[in-house]
């Protein structure tokens, strides 16, 4: 298996010659019209919210967490929204040129990473450095979408290779993740989710373990690290405000956390970034 996907990924490996057109980073509903790109691809992170397109006349649904490509000349329509009324939508949008595809046409046009603190980070960093255009923002923009580029073609599959019943299981376990996109601000257990699935959560502890090689409570706190970076480098927030709004009532375990998974303290973080 692994040769044929080298070999399908043969003509896809030389992206050093693809840059960023535009960029765009969107918190709003959208409905998009029937449309395609004639002198683009374009690269869609989900990382909140859902999706619901039709792609080159396929159905497509994604979730929080999901990469969407949308390849030149494809057409393509659909709506991104919130996945709860009181929930939020959250997307990036790269717009690709010198490429005709960045994936072969038999893969699946949506793929979910096992990384999402190392995917948002890669999409916040291309994000800063395209807006700040300051000396060198070129080639860090160019090397970090190589870099995700990469981590893309490890997880692709071409859409015959995923037998139905491995289909069934990613999707719950799709569902289960973009469930925990949207509450893990909130108490939030191993019971709470798996009751919600109607699992227990010996099936559910294993299921993300199998399906996204992370316990649920890591990924739990991955996302509510990487919230309280982007709290910290983009508003006015109190790191105590922060702490709370990011799921933490004991302040001095958020500290403890934030100082574990990032090597350095909100304050301190802060006043790197901001």
């Amino acid at each position: 298996m692994q040769e044929i996907r080298e070999q399908n990924f043969q003509t896809y490996n030389d992206t050093s010659s693809v840059n960023i057109c535009k960029f765009h980073h969107e918190f709003q509903a959208k409905e998009v019209p029937l449309h395609s790109h004639e002198e683009y691809c374009e690269l869609v992170y989900l990382q909140k919210g859902k999706a619901a397109l039709s792609i080159g006349g396929q159905s497509i649904q994604a979730q929080s967490g999901a990469l969407i490509f949308l390849e030149k000349a494809i057409a393509h329509e659909g709506s991104y929204q919130a996945l709860e009324r009181c929930g939020k939508m959250e997307r990036y949008v790269l717009k690709l040129r010198n490429t005709d595809r960045l994936l072969p046409p038999e893969y699946h046009p949506v793929i979910s990473l096992d990384t999402p603190r190392i995917l948002t980070s890669l999409f916040q960093l291309i994000e800063r450095e395209y807006l700040s255009r300051e000396a060198g923002w070129e080639l860090i923009c160019t090397n970090t979408l190589e870099t995700l580029l990469q981590l893309i073609r490890r997880n692709a599959q071409p859409v015959q290779s995923i037998p139905e019943s491995s289909t069934r299981v990613q999707q719950l376990a799709d569902d289960i993740i973009a469930y925990i996109h949207t509450h893990y601000c909130e108490k939030i257990s191993l019971q709470s989710v798996a009751d919600n699935f109607y699992i227990s959560p010996y099936y559910l502890s294993h299921l993300l373990k199998d399906q996204r090689n992370i316990s649920m409570m890591q990924y739990v706190i991955q996302l509510r690290i990487s919230e309280a970076q982007m709290l910290l480098r983009d508003t006015d927030y109190s790191v105590q405000q922060i702490a709370k709004m990011t799921g933490y009532q004991n302040f001095n375990y958020f500290l403890n956390v934030f100082k574990k998974k990032t090597g350095t303290t909100p304050n301190t973080y802060r006043s790197r970034h901001y």
